[in-house]
């Protein structure tokens, strides 16, 4: 998806004049409005809170992440997430970001069966929906999706996760509202990227999403993400809510993908849990790269990557001056001929000297 780009950081001037009321709130947000000039844009506000919490740094950070990445991930950040473009500032603080805005292709028709003032309504659909039986989406008027259609999702839903543990990134927040799909395509939309850390974070409430490894109150790191990230796609791709039913169906189902899904979710040490990229391998049909040997590591923290920070180019070594035939001397060259120079005018300042002494001595004598 291409979207106008902004600075990385932009003064909230310079984005527009807001509406009155915002289109959605609630979380960590006081709001969530789209910007005038460009509709694919969304303005996020944070709350007071949320922003005396922020670190600009890491959120810059997160914000030029993408620029780091190869051509197909770039495409993956890009078709498949709201990454954060800028960080919005007031006064010289930062109150919000800008994200893209979920395609239009992700907006669709559908039918409340409880809803009889306005039965039939335009609205995403929450990765929720893909969690639930066809009947419940036959209700709705939402095309039921085949084994291939819920993989294709799946997949791409791996193939993110597996970019953020690759980056070191801890996005903490799979759950049910936090990705949109569209029956049509079979694509899906991850949200709130803009607070993925580099790095364990704070615990993460997710309702029904609980890490039994990860108790409440602890940070949350790559190794929670392993969990939630498989739950939440065994979910979709078995129609099953319930975890031991979930187990259940893994267990009977062909193929890689199901196996290590389940291996993810039944392992008993969180750190031996398959990688996430070995369930994107399995889901694409391919084999990850194995991991290299490394030692238990407590601090939750996979394949990490270090961020250099820009460093000063030197300055470029002069061109050296041509030969009188027209050549360039080779390195070290002049500096040769130079010293041969000096050692030639020393010789004859010597050899004037012992002719002048000798001079000398016989006028004396004589």
């Amino acid at each position: 998806m291409t979207v106008t780009r902004f600075p990385a950081v932009v003064d909230i001037r310079e984005v527009g004049r807001f509406a009155a009321a915002p289109m959605a709130t609630g979380g960590q947000c006081e709001g969530v409005w789209v910007v005038p000039a460009h509709p694919s844009i969304l303005f996020k506000r944070y709350t007071p809170q949320v922003c005396t919490q922020l670190d600009d740094a890491a959120l810059d950070r997160l914000i030029a992440e993408p620029s780091r990445l190869t051509r197909v991930q770039r495409h993956l950040t890009e078709s498949a997430t709201s990454w954060p473009i800028s960080r919005v500032t007031e006064d010289g603080r930062t109150v919000g970001v800008l994200l893209p805005r979920a395609p239009e292709s992700f907006t669709v028709a559908w039918r409340s069966p409880t809803d009889t003032e306005s039965p039939h309504r335009l609205t995403t659909l929450e990765i929720d929906l893909l969690a639930m039986p066809d009947s419940y989406l036959a209700q709705r008027k939402i095309p039921a999706q085949s084994a291939a259609d819920r993989a294709a999702m799946c997949t791409v839903l791996a193939q993110i996760a597996a970019l953020f543990e690759e980056r070191g990134l801890v996005y903490a927040d799979w759950s049910y509202a936090n990705a949109f799909w569209r029956p049509a395509g079979h694509e899906v939309f991850l949200l709130d990227i803009d607070g993925c850390s580099f790095g364990p974070r704070s615990y993460v409430i997710t309702p029904n999403f609980d890490d039994p490894k990860t108790p409440p109150g602890t940070k949350v790191d790559n190794y929670t993400d392993r969990y939630r990230a498989a739950l939440l796609i065994a979910r979709c791709l078995t129609k099953i809510r319930d975890v031991e039913p979930l187990f259940a169906a893994l267990r009977v189902m062909s193929g890689p993908a199901p196996d290590t899904l389940r291996r993810m979710l039944v392992s008993d040490r969180r750190d031996t849990r398959p990688s996430l990229a070995e369930l994107a391998a399995a889901f694409a049909g391919t084999t990850a790269a194995p991991a290299a040997a490394r030692d238990p590591d407590a601090t939750g923290v996979v394949d990490w990557v270090e961020w250099e920070r820009p460093t000063r180019r030197s300055e470029p070594a002069r061109a050296a001056a041509p030969t009188p035939n027209g050549s360039t001397p080779a390195p070290g060259q002049n500096v040769t001929a130079g010293n041969m120079a000096l050692g030639c005018v020393v010789s004859l300042l010597i050899l004037a000297a012992v002719i002048f002494g000798i001079y000398a001595l016989i006028h004396w004598v004589f």
